[in-house]
């Protein structure tokens, strides 16, 4: 929703975090997907597996020691 469409009184939308984006993709893919196959395809395609959440934010700062640096 666009500045120009809000009104005074409403909120501002919250960002949603990547996990949640994610998440709310995958369950798109479930309600669509004809069969298990094609949604591990479109899944595996989309890189939504559920076992790469958790990765930090891109505006935060990596955790991960940088290469070459001891930890």
């Amino acid at each position: 929703m666009t500045e120009e469409h809000r009104t005074p009184d409403e909120p501002a939308p919250r960002r949603i975090t990547r996990d949640e984006e994610r998440r709310r993709a995958r369950s798109a893919l479930a309600g669509r997907a004809r069969d298990e196959g094609e949604l591990s395809l479109l899944m595996d395609m989309l890189d939504l597996d559920p076992g790469h959440d958790g990765y930090p934010e891109e505006n935060e700062p990596s955790t991960a020691p940088e290469e070459g640096h001891p930890p």
